[in-house]
């Protein structure tokens, strides 16, 4: 899963316990969670990750290089993410098997059990 947020984001925040959630879920279903910070400020999601990654999360995260407004951002170039939060769900030869804006978990739950990865959460 491609997940692109923004720390200034109110749904892009409230989806990071969710996001840990289903993380927790997949990994050992050969599923991953790479949690893409886009148009942002590189200090801003520094200081994100340094209070948050490896205490309340344990996905991977990564920054776009760009930082906030610029044209070469990834996920406008590269991905033409049109809002955030949005998901791409990768499959194992690397094709977009799914995309959604905003957080959609149960549209994410179904695109994975498409692809044999059970992400339902118990009852």
């Amino acid at each position: 899963i491609r997940d692109f947020w923004a720390t200034w984001g109110g749904p892009c925040l409230a989806s990071r316990p969710w996001r840990e959630s289903l993380y927790q879920r997949v990994k050992d279903q050969n599923g991953a969670v790479l949690s893409l910070n886009v148009y942002d400020d590189r200090d801003s999601f520094k200081k994100w990750v340094e209070e948050n990654s490896g205490t309340k999360y344990s996905f991977t995260f990564a920054g776009d290089p760009a930082e906030k407004g610029s044209a070469e951002s990834v996920a406008g170039r590269k991905y033409n993410v049109p809002g955030l939060p949005t998901l791409y769900v990768i499959d194992t030869d690397g094709r977009v098997a799914a995309a959604f804006v905003g957080s959609q978990e149960a549209k994410l739950v179904e695109a994975l059990a498409k692809l044999g990865i059970e992400a339902a959460e118990d009852e």
